[in-house]
């Protein structure tokens, strides 16, 4: 038997979205079923067809490819319920061209049909590609523009063993360019843990490096673990708009963990180091909650700062921040609420240069301590600063820094 198709209207089993405008032709005969240049539409998607099958066996070899498919609600719910919920809680979105190489669905076996699953097992490898692709990882990636080819299996409607590798060209992570990212992923059948490993990437005029690990269990909500180096970035192209007031090299670490629809449930922990010779303002922090700024009013620069911090939900602890200039140090500790836009500071300025009085030293340390703090409240967008901490004792943080 010949069919040809001119016109028709169309839901897969295997993936029941609504495509239109079907054309292509089908010949069967009592052992083959044969799918010839099957071509439908889907809003902007052009998809086409093609392979053969076993209607006895359930037994199919098919070529797939796509263009331009929309990740949208209807096409999200199609997929596998663990994948649709990582996508969903991922936030992906954008358009992306879709070639399966290989796309087998094995003769059911006694197993398989025990499971009782609508959903066929299937044995895949894949081409996905994208020019304006986005995704929210605590922080919006966008203008994703790049490749993932990856080959695996499904059992039953579950992910079994996966492997690939992600090149990608650019994409924005929030207002920050990345380049040149390229990462292995894998996953085992016994785990519902895929991890991208030896990530690598252009960032800053720096070099990162990382892993990510993301899991979606059969109970519980999917969740992510992320842990990245930055070595040797250019600070001038992280705060941008502080223009010639800012020359320095910053490396930083971070490790963070949580679950993909809960920001509340991130804990973590990272560290910022930055050296250079005209530093007014300091990244404080560098990691998939945001890039944040400290901007003191001081007429003389730092040379060296460093911040260790923790992560627990929207709020940041600053346990420890250390600022040096070539006559004197501020140190201090604080936090930073992004559920509020708060922040909440107290640093204490330390001359290196102060006069050494035999037995006094320790005391007069003390003392100038007390007398020289610097308090920065207010919001993260527009901190206020104060200084002086006696109610008979102010000054001017400038005048602090001319000490």
């Amino acid at each position: 038997i010949d069919l040809d198709a001119r016109g028709l209207a169309v839901t897969p089993r295997m993936l029941p979205c609504r495509f239109t405008d079907l054309t292509g032709s089908v010949r069967i005969d009592p052992k083959t079923i044969e799918l010839n240049d099957i071509i439908a539409r889907r809003g902007p998607a052009r998809a086409r067809l093609s392979g053969r099958g076993d209607p006895a066996s359930g037994e199919w070899d098919l070529k797939v490819a796509a263009e331009q498919v929309v990740i949208d609600p209807e096409f999200v719910r199609a997929l596998p319920e663990t994948l649709g919920t990582l996508i969903r809680d991922a936030r992906l979105d954008g358009h992306y061209d879709v070639e399966f190489k290989k796309l087998r669905i094995p003769a059911a076996s006694g197993d398989s049909r025990q499971t009782g699953s609508d959903v066929p097992d299937m044995e895949f490898e894949v081409s996905l590609r994208t020019r304006d692709g986005s995704m929210e990882v605590g922080l919006p990636l966008t203008d994703i523009a790049g490749n993932l080819e990856f080959l695996g299996a499904t059992r039953g409607g579950t992910m079994g063993p996966l492997q690939g590798k992600l090149e990608i060209e650019r994409f924005n992570l929030g207002p920050l360019p990345v380049e040149h990212l390229t990462a292995h992923l894998q996953k085992r059948s016994d785990s519902p843990v895929v991890s991208v490993s030896d990530l690598r990437c252009a960032f800053a005029g720096g070099d990162l490096a990382g892993r990510i690990d993301w899991s979606w269990p059969a109970e519980g909500p999917a969740r992510y673990a992320t842990s990245v180096v930055l070595r040797d970035a250019d600070v001038t192209r992280l705060m941008s708009e502080a223009g010639a007031q800012i020359k320095g090299q910053m490396t930083a670490s971070l490790a963070v963990e949580g679950a993909w629809n809960d920001p509340g449930s991130r804990r973590g922990r990272g560290d910022v180091l930055v050296e250079g010779d005209e530093l007014y303002r300091v990244p404080l922090l560098l990691g998939l909650l945001q890039v944040t700024n400290l901007s003191l009013p001081i007429n003389s620069p730092f040379n060296r700062a460093s911040v260790r911090y923790g992560v627990e939900g929207d709020r940041v602890t600053i346990e420890a921040i250390e600022l040096a200039a070539s006559q004197m140090k501020m140190t201090g500790d604080g936090y930073l609420d992004f559920a509020d836009k708060r922040v909440f500071l107290n640093l204490a300025t330390d001359s290196t240069n102060w006069l050494k009085v035999p037995v006094l030293e320790d005391l007069l340390r003390g003392a100038r301590k007390e007398l020289l703090q610097i308090r920065v409240r207010g919001s993260i967008q527009d901190p206020q600063f104060s200084a002086g901490s006696l109610p008979t004792i102010t000054t001017t943080i400038d005048e602090v820094f001319k000490r």
